[in-house]
């Protein structure tokens, strides 16, 4: 069996020669023989999606930098909470991960705008409390439990461990095999 973790977070060892616009993860589900793998391909965000929506606006920290694949840049929350964000997929597909790079969320809940529905009918794939890392990078990877393909990404930071919350960057693994 083939097994190759993706690197996380979010960027290509230097040593691979894959295209920045792909990473691949090679894994084997747990009803998949030793014969078999599948191929899972976490997309380029920046080529496949947009921010449509964010509620906070700083010009210094605008909510396109969750996906602009930039290393020191990161959309920030100005205060108050609930904060959202909206993604639209440019070409609709069913996720089955989504991994993000935080500061500071307590409470996060994840909703989906899927294919052919109205953008006023969403259907919440995740509600998480993450960790308080005190300052430092919360990385997590949250399961996409349906497998209809998806048009909008709704993310609604509902609390903070601080005033402010901030999410650096944003990946969409999509089962493609």
């Amino acid at each position: 069996a083939i097994l190759a973790p993706l690197a996380f977070p979010f960027s290509l060892p230097p040593e691979t020669s894959t295209p920045p616009s792909l990473l691949w993860d090679v894994h084997r589900p747990h009803n998949i023989t030793d014969d078999h793998v599948c191929l899972v391909i976490v997309v380029d965000v920046a080529s496949t999606a947009t921010v449509i929506m964010a509620t906070s606006s700083d010009p210094r920290h605008p909510g396109k930098a969750i996906l602009d694949g930039e290393d020191g840049t990161y959309w920030m929350t100005t205060g108050m909470y609930p904060q959202e964000f909206t993604l639209k997929l440019q070409r609709e597909k069913p996720l089955t991960k989504i991994r993000i790079a935080s500061l500071n969320i307590r409470h996060l809940k994840v909703d989906a705008c899927f294919a052919g529905q109205a953008a006023t009918q969403w259907t919440q794939l995740q509600a998480v409390e993450f960790e308080d890392r005190h300052g430092s990078v919360q990385s997590e990877i949250l399961t996409v439990p349906n497998a209809e393909p998806i048009a909008l990404l709704r993310f609604v930071i509902a609390s903070g461990w601080q005033d402010f919350s901030a999410v650096y960057k944003i990946n969409l693994v999509a089962n493609d095999a």
